[in-house]
């Protein structure tokens, strides 16, 4: 069982028709060269998940998120972390990491905003999260929390900072791609929930994965059927 009620609203939600067609007026103004024949509705995407065998591992793992660590807020708060970690599971299942990774991925989704001090544009929020994590006293181990640290960290930075950061916080250069490939799994996820903000605030060109220009309406329609408080 889930422990917040947002993410058992989302898994038992049955009302898939209330967006049915909307995203196709946002796709015809703002997104034009965006490819519809190929999109994952909310629906499909949530079932995606539903019938993963990995599912049990994402209740644990969310069920175990301390939102009191969160950043209270509408714009970057849980409900936002909450459809960023949904979009995380989406994105691996179809990108086939492996179990390991999933975990990882997930625990870097939960806290990749914990260092907000306001929703404007700031690209010290990751560098404070990554400072903040240590001090959270999770059971990751040094190792492992290094390459979280560089992960959250690098998640409000340009990518080509992340080689920089990847060594600054002591992580070997042969565990990069490993690094490379959650960072860019996580920032494609971040990206998808901006329509939060407003129906043209996703710009296309900063996803990183195939599969998440796949996700547009799928996360469009998340948003709308789920934007919290519920």
């Amino acid at each position: 069982m889930y422990q917040t009620k947002f993410l058992e609203r989302v898994f038992s939600f049955k009302g898939w028709n209330i967006t049915a067609d909307r995203f196709k007026k946002i796709q015809k103004k703002y997104y034009l060269t965006l490819d519809m024949d190929v999109q994952y509705d909310a629906q499909a995407i949530i079932n995606t998940l539903s019938f993963s065998r990995r599912k049990d591992l994402f209740i644990q793992s969310m069920n175990s998120l301390q939102e009191e660590k969160l950043y209270a807020s509408a714009v970057h708060g849980e409900d936002h972390i909450l459809r960023v970690c949904i979009l995380c599971f989406f994105l691996s299942e179809k990108l086939g990491i492996s179990d390991k990774e999933f975990i990882d991925l997930l625990e870097i989704a939960k806290y990749h905003d914990i260092g907000r001090i306001n929703d404007k544009a700031d690209k010290g929020h990751g560098l404070r999260g990554a400072i903040l994590i240590e001090q959270m006293n999770l059971p990751y181990g040094k190792e492992k929390l290094k390459k979280y640290q560089a992960v959250i960290a690098s998640h409000s930075l340009r990518d080509e900072d992340f080689e920089e950061e990847w060594k600054r916080w002591g992580n070997k250069m042969k565990e990069i791609n490993w690094g490379r490939n959650l960072l860019e799994i996580l920032k494609d996820a971040d990206a998808l929930d901006r329509f939060r903000l407003r129906n043209q605030s996703l710009q296309l060109s900063f996803l990183h994965k195939d599969i998440s220009l796949r996700a547009v309406q799928g996360a469009y329609e998340i948003y709308h059927l789920f934007p919290g408080n519920i």
